[in-house]
């Protein structure tokens, strides 16, 4: 790469986060925060914005992007790639994981489910018994009540569901379909925040624990934004309790995430971020980010949790160092 894109990992210093060499510098993290739609309520913005300041960050910019934006440009499948694709585009056939995890949960192995023709997606059970989504949602419900649902990798859950006549079938993502309408029902919008932070005196972590709370809103901390919308969900207009599946707020998991998350909901390219100009400048490929954007998994673990909790600086370091090994020791080929 030219001169003016590379730097040495000598060079990663605080005043780098610029998307050209004369801006004035970011700070170091920045994150995309966001309230889903049914969350979306002038309350609860309020108290979002609130709660960000107070905690020490600076919000950089916000907007919101309507419920018919987002069905019209897939942004809700581009944001959880992962669940969606194993919903809904990729055959159970083509899904790689451990599959002792499925034999140990169900006793059955995962070859023998799909000769049978056992599995399918979410897509293709709607398809196969004429299900609409709410019939699939409460079959689903209740596998969960019964403990029959496996987490198999990132983005990857298979259900037994209970079909009429006493049999059984395997689903995998049931529940993406309805999680999938809470963000695309006519009506509604997501509010979104562009937050930066000094990790020396905020570390992604602490943000994620302390600021944004657990991802069960009924267990994250009382004056986290899950928790505080969780106890006072009534007063700030929101319809239902705030659950594990629908807890209100969410937060970039890295700073890696961040990026493609930004890329997805601002409609950006990569080079057009503060982060992903920095990263092109330390001397990651442009094919990489995107490829990465999309959470692909290299040698068995996704991207995005090679990443997870780490500050922007160490995250650019690691990436440059996971491209270089990549590249030499598998030419590029353990990336699925």
């Amino acid at each position: 790469m030219g001169a003016e894109w590379s730097c040495g990992l000598s060079a990663l210093d605080w005043s780098l986060f610029s998307c050209s060499r004369s801006a004035e510098p970011e700070s170091d993290n920045l994150a995309l925060v966001f309230i889903k739609p049914r969350a979306c309520t002038p309350a609860v913005i309020a108290l979002v914005s609130e709660r960000l300041c107070r905690g020490g960050l600076t919000i950089v910019e916000s907007g919101e992007v309507k419920s018919e934006d987002i069905e019209r440009k897939a942004l809700v499948e581009r944001h959880y790639h992962s669940i969606s694709s194993k919903a809904s585009v990729l055959s159970p056939r083509a899904l790689q994981f451990p599959t002792a995890l499925f034999a140990a949960k169900f006793g059955l192995r995962w070859a023998d489910a799909l000769e049978r023709g056992e599995v399918l997606s979410a897509s293709e059970a709607l398809s196969r018994f004429g299900w609409s989504e709410e019939q699939l949602s409460a079959r689903w419900d209740i596998a969960v009540w019964r403990d029959q649902v496996a987490h198999l990798g990132s983005g990857f859950y298979v259900g037994r569901l209970d079909l009429d006549g006493g049999s059984d079938i395997f689903i995998v993502n049931g529940f993406w379909p309805r999680m999938r309408r809470r963000f695309v029902t006519p009506g509604g919008c997501l509010k979104w925040f562009v937050v930066r932070f000094d990790a020396r005196e905020l570390s992604w972590a602490q943000f994620r624990a302390d600021i944004l709370g657990a991802t069960d809103p009924a267990s994250a901390p009382a004056d986290s934004l899950r928790g505080t919308i969780f106890a006072h969900w009534r007063e700030l207009g929101i319809a239902q309790e705030p659950s594990l599946d629908d807890n209100a707020v969410h937060a970039s998991a890295s700073p890696f995430e961040g990026l493609a998350e930004r890329c997805t909901w601002l409609d950006r390219y990569i080079h057009q971020d503060g982060y992903g100009a920095y990263l092109l400048r330390c001397g990651l490929n442009y094919k990489t980010l995107l490829a990465w954007c999309k959470n692909p998994s290299i040698d068995g673990v996704p991207v995005f949790d090679l990443f997870q909790d780490m500050d922007a600086l160490p995250c650019a370091a690691a990436a440059v160092e996971l491209e270089a090994r990549d590249l030499v020791v598998t030419g590029g080929r353990s990336i699925s």
